[in-house]
This record gives structure tokens, sequence and C-alpha cells, in this order.
């Protein structure tokens, strides 16, 4: 840690500097599952406004992603997935 050079960062980087290395591993985790439970819950109520025809729509090029997609929450996962194409943690364990 210690990289971060915005000031509204500093105070939060200093109080992590404050964990041992296993408190701050833990809070990685959470950190990590956190970005990752939401843009699976984005992304499966996007699908689901489509699906009910709501006026959320998500377009790339033109082209309606929920369209296209058999599950957009679903997308995550593939092997040209956001997992595997953009992750450099990759898909965080449960346990």
């Amino acid at each position: 840690m210690g990289k971060w050079k915005a000031p509204s960062l500093q105070l939060i980087q200093s109080q992590l500097e404050q964990f041992s290395e296993e408190q701050k591993e833990i809070i990685h985790k959470v950190v990590i599952s956190c970005i990752d439970r939401g843009l699976h819950d984005l992304l499966f109520g996007l699908q689901e406004a489509h699906e009910l025809g709501d006026k959320i729509e998500m377009f790339v090029d033109d082209v309606n992603l929920a369209e296209v997609s058999d599950g957009l929450h679903g997308e995550l996962f593939t092997e040209d997935g956001w997992y595997h194409r953009f992750s450099k943690y990759g898909m965080q364990d449960e346990g």
C-alpha cells in the first residue's frame, strides 16, 4: 500500500497501514467480493429491466447487449467474460 496520491485517500491509506498483513488480506477479499457482487447484481438488474420492458437498456456500437445475451450477469464467468479478460484477481472464492 502507500501508492495512492489523491488527498481524499490519504487518511484511509494511513488507517489501512495499521492493520496486520492477514487483516489487510481479509479487507482485500471483502472489497473484491463487493465489487464482484455489485457487477453481477448490476448486470442482473439490466437483464431483468430488459425482459420486463423497462426503459433501462445498455447499448454498445448500437447493439442492445441484453438482446444478444442469454443473461448479462452470466457473461462475467465465460471464457471471454470479464473475469477472464480483465480481472487481475479472477473470481473470488466464497470460502
